[in-house]
C-alpha cells in the first residue's frame, strides 16, 4: 500500500500545476523537479536518470545538423526504450526535450526545419505511448483499491472475539491468528476453572482470581482488535480518498 499512498500523496500535492503541453493535449502535467545535486546517478530513479540526460544535452543550431539530429533521434529512441510511466515523474522528460528541440526550431534553417519537425514528432508519438500506458496503470490502481473489501462492522469483530476468530476478517497473518485462537482459549480456560473453583468455599478467592484474569485477557484481546479494526477503517476510508483524487487524476489526462 506505500506505494499508492505515496503516489496519491504526490498527485495531492501536484495536481494544481498548469496543463501540460495545453497547445497539444489537454492533459495534466503532475512531474514535481527535485533536487539532484546531492543525489548520486545509483539513487536516481530511471526517470531521473533519463531527465539529467537530457538536461545535460547542449544542442545549438551552430552544431553540425546531421550529427545533432542522429544525436536527437537516439536520445528519444532511449527514452521509449526506458522510460517508466507507471510513475508520476515521467512526463518533464518528453516536456524538457520538447522545448529543446522547439528552441532549435525558432532558429534552424528552411532546409533543417523538416528533419527537427519529424523529430519533434517522434518525440510527441512517445509520449502518447507512455500516455496510455500511464492510463493504464492508474487504472489498475483503482480497480485494485475497488476489489478491497469493506471492513467489518463492530458488532461482528466483538462476536468473532468471543471465539477467537476475529484475525480473520481483521485480514491478520497467520502468527496473529495461532496467537489470538490460544489467548482465547486461556481466556475461556481460566474463567471456566475460576466458576468451578465458586463452588468450594475455601477456594472461592482463587476463583475470583481465575475468572478476574480470564476476563481481563478477553478484554486486552478485543481491545486489540478494536484497534486493528479502526486501523482497518482509517486505512478503507483513505483508500477510498485516494480512489477518487487517482478517478479525477484520470479526468484530467483523458
Amino acid at each position: 500500500m506505500s506505494l499508492v499512498n505515496a503516489m496519491v500523496n504526490q498527485i495531492g500535492r501536484e495536481i494544481g500545476r498548469d496543463l501540460y503541453w495545453s497547445a497539444r493535449r489537454n492533459i495534466a502535467s503532475q512531474p514535481t523537479r527535485v533536487q539532484r545535486s546531492s543525489r548520486t546517478m545509483d539513487t536516481l530513479s530511471v526517470n531521473e536518470q533519463l531527465l539529467q540526460m537530457v538536461n545535460k544535452k547542449s544542442w545549438n543550431n551552430r552544431m553540425r545538423f546531421e550529427a545533432m539530429a542522429e544525436d536527437i533521434a537516439e536520445t528519444i529512441q532511449s527514452i521509449d526504450d526506458k522510460i517508466d510511466p507507471q510513475s508520476f515523474n515521467w512526463q518533464e522528460v518528453y516536456e524538457v526535450l520538447d522545448q529543446k528541440i522547439d528552441d532549435l526550431k525558432l532558429n534552424c534553417q528552411d532546409n533543417e526545419a523538416p528533419s527537427l519537425e519529424e523529430l519533434d514528432k517522434k518525440n510527441f508519438i512517445g509520449f502518447s505511448i507512455s500516455l496510455q500506458r500511464h492510463k493504464k496503470w492508474i487504472e489498475k490502481e483503482i480497480n485494485q483499491k475497488k476489489s478491497l473489501p469493506t471492513p467489518p462492522s463492530g458488532f461482528i469483530i466483538f462476536l468473532m472475539s468471543c471465539f477467537g476468530i476475529a484475525s480473520f476478517k481483521l485480514q491478520r497473518g497467520a502468527a496473529n491468528i495461532i496467537a489470538e485462537i490460544l489467548l482465547i482459549l486461556i481466556c475461556w480456560g481460566a474463567i471456566i476453572i475460576g466458576l468451578n473453583l465458586f463452588s468450594h468455599s475455601q477456594l472461592a478467592l482463587y476463583g475470583l482470581l481465575s475468572v478476574a484474569l480470564g476476563i481481563a485477557f478477553f478484554l486486552f484481546t478485543t481491545i486489540g482488535n478494536f484497534i486493528s479494526l479502526n486501523k482497518l477503517k482509517t486505512q478503507y476510508d483513505n483508500d477510498q480518498n485516494q480512489i477518487r483524487v487517482l478517478e479525477h487524476y484520470m479526468q484530467r489526462i483523458s
